[in-house]
């Protein structure tokens, strides 16, 4: 298996998405009561408004979904901390009361940091084909990590031994690999 094979199979980047997603996935299996929902005054929706903050537009779509799900973070935190219930929040913003309690309980932000750290760590390896760091990488992504991240670090050591020869010999298939994409796109034009 070819290190580009890697990537086409269970691509880093999709992975970081998986470790963002799965927490929302995280978010349902958290249905236990807590003093959270504590009954308090009820919402005010006129000031609600003020508090909640829209994502750039342009930013890409990867980034998109990261940045509406840490502004749903922060616009809940906001809102909690003006003693609104859990209960209150989910019905103003239409979310579940478990994924606003998930919200209030888990740091969202120190999960997606470690897949982004990962993965930007990743990405240097392979650009500066340091191999020799591939091993260390692996430790720490199969350390308690999020589990799509996990999962990718598992893919690459499946075939450890095509990795690592991709990452540290200056030889590439890239050529080849390119005349099957040149002869594949003229199969499809005919």
């Amino acid at each position: 298996m070819l290190l580009g094979e890697a990537y086409d199979n269970c691509s880093l980047a999709r992975a970081v998405e998986r470790s963002a997603h799965q927490q929302r996935a995280c978010r349902r299996k958290d249905a236990e009561t807590s003093d959270l929902d504590q009954p308090q005054e009820p919402p005010d929706p006129g000031s609600l408004a003020a508090l909640i903050t829209l994502p750039e537009p342009d930013d890409p779509p990867d980034a998109q979904l990261l940045a509406r799900v840490r502004q749903w973070h922060t616009d809940i935190h906001r809102i909690r901390e003006r003693g609104w219930t859990i209960s209150a929040i989910a019905r103003h913003l239409g979310r579940d009361r478990r994924t606003v309690r998930h919200y209030l309980t888990k740091d969202f932000d120190q999960i997606i940091a470690t897949a982004r750290d990962l993965a930007h760590e990743f990405s240097a390896i392979a650009r500066e084909r340091r191999g020799q760091d591939l091993t260390h990488w692996t430790a720490r992504a199969l350390e308690d990590r999020p589990s799509p991240i996990q999962g990718f670090a598992a893919l690459l050591q499946n075939d450890w031994g095509a990795v690592m020869d991709g990452l540290t010999l200056p030889w590439s298939s890239g050529a080849v690999e390119g005349q099957g994409t040149r002869i594949r796109l003229i199969k499809r034009r005919s």
